[in-house]
């Protein structure tokens, strides 16, 4: 099936917003804090969640990864100092493991997370009005269930309820 010409314009207008919004994310958290864009989402993800702690393969859907950079990336964080590896509760595996956000890290998050959404405004929401917003909202609503449905693993309500806030999980349907 081919797109078509408003659906391809489309497409790679989303590609491009999405590339650069990520790319831009990242230099103004290097430049302000220090920390990659990926090493944010983490710690990010991390901060929100009960005890601080996710298990490593719920935390490569959570931080939109893929294991061999996750884990990586948790090697930096624990040499910084910001995240631990500990042993998961899930007593059906032995070998499973989390990662637990530290008080150096949960520091960190806290004075990275007000330039991030400055930025993010700045980027974003001071190109659009009300109306923009809501008619975003309602893109992201259509959109977010169907992927679900084609069975694209999606933070659930519990792990991002902000994102949920107005919005049904058609997994709960």
């Amino acid at each position: 099936m081919t797109l078509t010409p408003d659906e391809q314009r489309a497409f790679r207008g989303f590609l491009t917003l999405s590339m650069l919004l990520d790319d831009a994310l990242d230099v103004q958290l290097r430049r302000d804090s220090g920390l990659t864009h990926s090493q944010y989402m983490i710690l990010f993800r991390l901060s929100e969640a009960p005890e601080k702690t996710i298990g490593m393969r719920r935390l490569v859907v959570l931080a939109h990864s893929e294991q061999s950079r996750l884990s990586h990336a948790v090697t930096v964080m624990e040499g910084r100092g910001w995240v631990r590896r500990v042993k998961s509760s899930d007593g059906s595996d032995r070998r499973a493991v989390s990662v637990m956000l530290t008080e150096a890290g949960m520091d960190l998050v806290r004075a990275a997370a007000p330039r991030h959404s400055t930025e993010a405004q700045r980027l974003i929401f001071d190109a659009l009005d009300a109306d923009d917003l809501a008619h975003l909202n309602s893109v992201i609503d259509r959109v977010l269930p169907h992927m679900s449905a084609l069975g694209l693993d999606l933070p659930s309500p519990q792990e991002d309820p902000t994102m949920w806030d107005g919005r049904v999980d058609p997994r709960a349907e």
